[in-house]
């Protein structure tokens, strides 16, 4: 009970579910649990099917591993400290991060629905880290293409810089609960982009999120604008929200699949991730300049976590 692990006794599980809610078993011990969202924190139980014996774990995530103390129905006592094995599997980029397993912004091997592996970028230093791009808009694509999210490409972008395909993931996104939008971007690693934030977000609204990048699926998905999830625009300030992602002006407006995106307006006029049906031809993200249609030089980026 000293934080010291004297005597250790070593066991290897295999969690299944995600990094809120999982479940394990190794031999006759059986596992459950959960995590805090920010993932700080974590409590589980183990139960022995054969001796009865049940012993209760709380813990703190130490950058590395988390670790803590555990107490048993015998009266036995004392530390612990849970890792990843090194073939571990991530499903998320914040899985990654929180496992300590991070090398920093770039590309990752991250485990889809299917579980056969893929290639994602994540963002591991910016906004507290642990993003994964989801979705990309490049300055070359016509507004009036992303009608649905079939138009867009299953096979994500590598980068956050001048992305090349019109892509977006298609799996389920049970396992994230935050998300950030950037438009108009035009320098390397988005740094001159317009950014909004949903955090702790249920799986529901996250959907919305990425639904919103389709004009015709959004209108029918989200009839008025106040339908859209709340968003705020300083990622430290929970209290700089946007009901709908939009002017306060614009809240009970209809939808209009006149532009693609979450937000509207709010970071400038003429600002969201790439027009829709009106002007369809103009290509790229907005320049969220007043009147002025997008012209090929910026890019959208979509990130959950």
């Amino acid at each position: 009970m000293d934080g010291q692990i004297a005597s250790p006794t070593q066991l290897t599980y295999d969690f299944n579910g995600n990094e809120v809610l999982f479940a394990a078993i190794a031999s006759a011990n059986v596992l459950a649990g959960s995590t805090s969202k920010d993932d700080q924190l974590i409590h589980f139980q183990i139960n022995n099917a054969t001796t009865g014996d049940l012993q209760y774990f709380v813990g703190v995530f130490n950058g590395t591993s988390y670790t803590g103390t555990w107490f048993s129905n015998t009266g036995a006592k004392g530390d612990w400290k849970l890792t990843p094995e090194g073939n571990a599997e991530f499903y998320t980029c914040r899985e990654i991060l929180a496992a300590g397993a991070s090398i920093g912004d770039g590309v990752y091997q991250l485990m889809g629905d299917d579980q056969q592996p893929y290639s994602a970028y994540c963002d591991m230093t910016r906004d507290g880290g642990g993003w994964t791009l989801v979705g990309t808009f490049p300055k070359n694509v016509a507004g009036g293409t992303a009608k649905t999210l079939n138009d867009y490409s299953s096979t994500l972008e590598l980068t956050d810089t001048n992305p090349a395909t019109l892509s977006m993931y298609k799996g389920s996104l049970e396992r994230f609960f935050d998300v950030k939008e950037t438009v108009s971007c035009s320098t390397d690693n988005c740094a001159d982009g317009r950014s909004v934030y949903g955090i702790s977000f249920s799986t529901y609204d996250l959907q919305k999120v990425r639904t919103s990048w389709a004009h015709q699926e959004k209108v029918a998905a989200m009839p008025t604008r106040s339908d859209k999830p709340t968003c705020q625009k300083v990622y430290t300030d929970p209290t700089s929200q946007y009901q709908g992602c939009t002017q306060p002006q614009y809240v009970n407006y209809p939808n209009t699949d006149s532009f693609v995106g979450w937000q509207n307006d709010i970071n400038g006029a003429y600002c969201w991730a790439a027009r829709g049906t009106y002007s369809s031809g103009s290509p790229g993200s907005a320049r969220c300049i007043s009147g002025q249609e997008p012209n090929g030089t910026n890019w959208a980026l979509l990130w959950m976590r």
